[in-house]
């Protein structure tokens, strides 16, 4: 016996049962009516033809559906661009969404007006200049 405490971990005792034949399975029964894998019935299908060309007959895509459905109200999807080119929609971007952003960034209430300024006026230095000479054109 272990008396110290730290032989291992223990594994309860094995006791032999000469009745043991190995994993136990369903026995299996004959069936006489077993004729084999299944397999569909070949039926002849006199409209059946094989297209070599598959891609031939088609016409361009000029149209692109998408069917969203979901269960959660207030989920608005638009500007949709479809391109292989990076500078294509780099462009796209600046043009629509970077304006689009900033104006849903500006409405927010969660900033006050003057950090939407500055915020504002960080990503357009224009209005600096703008804001310059508004100030320094009536000192002058």
């Amino acid at each position: 016996k272990c008396e110290a405490g730290n032989c291992g971990p223990w594994t309860p005792p094995q006791i032999p049962n000469p009745e043991y034949k190995g994993k136990w399975a369903p026995p299996l029964i004959d069936n006489p009516n077993y004729s084999g894998i299944w397999a569909p019935r070949k039926i002849e299908n006199p409209d059946f033809f094989e297209d070599p060309t598959p891609f031939a007959s088609l016409l361009p895509i000029t149209a692109v559906g998408i069917e969203m459905w979901t269960m959660t109200k207030d989920i608005m999807f638009d500007n949709i661009i479809l391109t292989d080119s990076k500078t294509v929609a780099d462009d796209w971007a600046s043009e629509s969404w970077s304006k689009k952003a900033l104006l849903e960034k500006l409405s927010s209430p969660s900033e006050g007006y003057v950090n939407q300024f500055l915020t504002f006026a960080g990503e357009n230095p224009v209005v600096w200049v703008l804001l310059a000479g508004a100030v320094l054109l009536p000192v002058i």
